[in-house]
């Protein structure tokens, strides 16, 4: 009897260290497997990441090499534009003739004649409708001169001509001692613009209250 139960309790430790040892095994084998799975899934993600950053590379190389060549079309364009005789030739008859003004001239003289019509049309122009129209032109002249800071013709004046017809007239007031309290050509040109508009204003007011009181005369009669 005695021997039975050693015998059982031999076999009972023999069980328990075998599923013990089985534990250890399959413990060992799921924390390899895991970490095998763990080492795959990082080499995978490094070889993506090292694809991608070839892969950007190799299009940022592409279109480094296209700018590249698209700038040595270009600069090659341009070299064939400056070495054609025709350029040449106007490039001599600008520097040396003096054509290059001619733009600015043409500028002064359309900006002359505007300021000139405008003043013939406010003192000799009778027509509601006409004056209406010419109100409406110096408020876009003074819409540009507050988007621009200052006249655009002036400035085209002064790009091709170094001066423009408003410092011209500032100089003039200046030696008759009429200067605005010294005025930048914005500020003059601004003054300019709100005493004509205001002028052609009360024109247009004082035509209508006069044709009001005729047509009130002829309905009275």
């Amino acid at each position: 009897m005695i021997n039975y139960n050693r015998k059982f309790a031999e076999k009972l430790i023999e069980n328990k260290e075998i599923t013990e040892n089985k534990e250890i095994t399959e413990n060992r084998e799921i924390t390899e497997n895991r970490e095998i799975t763990e080492n795959r899934e990082i080499t995978e993600n490094r070889e993506i990441t090292e694809n991608r950053e070839i892969t950007e590379n190799r299009k940022n190389f592409i279109n480094l090499k296209q700018n590249q060549n698209t700038q040595t079309l270009n600069n090659n364009y341009i070299e064939k534009i400056n070495a054609n005789i025709i350029r040449k030739l106007s490039n001599y008859i600008n520097i040396n003739l003096g054509f290059k003004s001619i733009p600015g001239f043409i500028l002064g003289l359309a900006h002359n004649i505007f300021a000139s019509l405008i003043i013939y049309n406010l003192l000799f122009n009778n027509n509601l409708n006409h004056l209406i129209i010419l109100l409406f032109l110096i408020t876009l002249d003074g819409f540009s001169n507050l988007c621009f800071h200052d006249c655009p013709l002036t400035l085209l004046e002064e790009k091709y001509l170094g001066i423009s017809s408003a410092n011209l007239s500032l100089e003039i007031l200046k030696n008759l001692n009429i200067n605005f309290n010294n005025p930048n050509s914005y500020e003059y040109s601004m003054i300019i613009i709100i005493i004509v508009w205001t002028l052609t204003a009360v024109k247009i007011l004082m035509l209508m209250f006069i044709i009001n009181n005729r047509l009130l005369c002829k309905l009275s009669f």
